[in-house]
């Protein structure tokens, strides 16, 4: 093939700052893809082809894997590594997926999904079309994709695709508290009932009068109470002494619970008891 003109070249280049893909670019001019390669890909990497040259004969002096990593931090830089790996995260924490299910969208495997939600590689034209299509994405522009959800972060009030990504986690972390919380309530009320309590409530009533038949609990209800009279404290002041709600202590007061081994010690700090253990006491 005949050589390369400095018009050509500046064409190919310009197209591909334009989000033209290599191969396209190839078919639109008729230029080996090997070539467009060189002149787009490689010169928006290091700049000059002789500088790739100096980077190919460093490189023969370098391991393999001090080779990648420098590769994947360089690649972590670049403007369409960055803005893919903010799409997929984002897309991926809005549609509640998994890196895992992507994988399987477009038949990859999981860690080169993960590469790919990293920055730290670049998928081929056939992949990326994959994944916008998994992500619900009807563009083939990154860049028109990226300065769209750019606006829709913005309308949201966030400032930036990272500030997104880490509220959609929390509000994730959020959802997924929500339902273990019912999950467990529901299996908890399951297992109840086969033991043969009506209900959670029943089980707590039922539990609470066992314990207020404790020797323990009724003895230390009773000095709470009569020494609290002595001193002319309400439930209140030791709530706010011991750190507790009202309800803690009108438990304790009630016979109904016995305090940690921590509050019984300030509650015996607070009344001037000689115990020093819980075990003390009820010795």
């Amino acid at each position: 093939m005949p050589k390369l003109s400095q018009e050509e070249k500046e064409l190919m280049q310009s197209l591909y700052a334009q989000g033209v893909s290599v191969k396209e670019i190839s078919w639109k001019t008729g230029v080996p893809y090997a070539d467009v390669y060189k002149y787009t890909v490689i010169i928006e990497k290091y700049g000059s082809l002789s500088n790739y040259s100096n980077h190919l004969a460093a490189r023969r002096n370098k391991s393999p894997s001090d080779y990648q990593k420098e590769t994947y931090i360089y690649n972590q830089e670049r403007p369409s590594n960055k803005k893919l790996s903010a799409l997929i995260k984002i897309r991926l924490l809005e549609i509640d997926k998994t890196q895992t299910w992507l994988s399987e969208q477009i038949g990859n495997t999981r860690a080169g999904t993960s590469l790919y939600a990293l920055g730290k590689i670049f998928p081929n034209d056939s992949t990326l079309e994959k994944i916008y299509h998994s992500l619900g994405e009807t563009d083939s522009n990154l860049d028109a994709i990226f300065e769209s959800l750019e606006k829709r972060i913005k309308e949201n009030g966030f400032n930036s695709p990272e500030e997104y990504i880490a509220h959609l986690k929390e509000q994730k972390k959020l959802e997924s508290k929500k339902r273990n919380y019912k999950l467990q309530n529901k299996n908890r009320e399951y297992f109840l009932k086969k033991r043969g309590f009506k209900s959670f409530n029943d089980y707590r009533r039922i539990l609470e009068t066992q314990h207020q038949q404790l020797p323990q609990n009724q003895r230390l209800a009773n000095i709470i109470k009569t020494r609290l009279r002595k001193m002319g404290k309400s439930h209140l002041w030791l709530a706010e002494k011991l750190g507790l709600g009202p309800n803690s202590i009108s438990a304790y007061t009630h016979a109904r619970r016995f305090p940690r081994e921590k509050n019984f010690k300030k509650i015996c700090s607070l009344f001037n008891l000689p115990y020093k253990t819980i075990d003390d006491f009820l010795n």
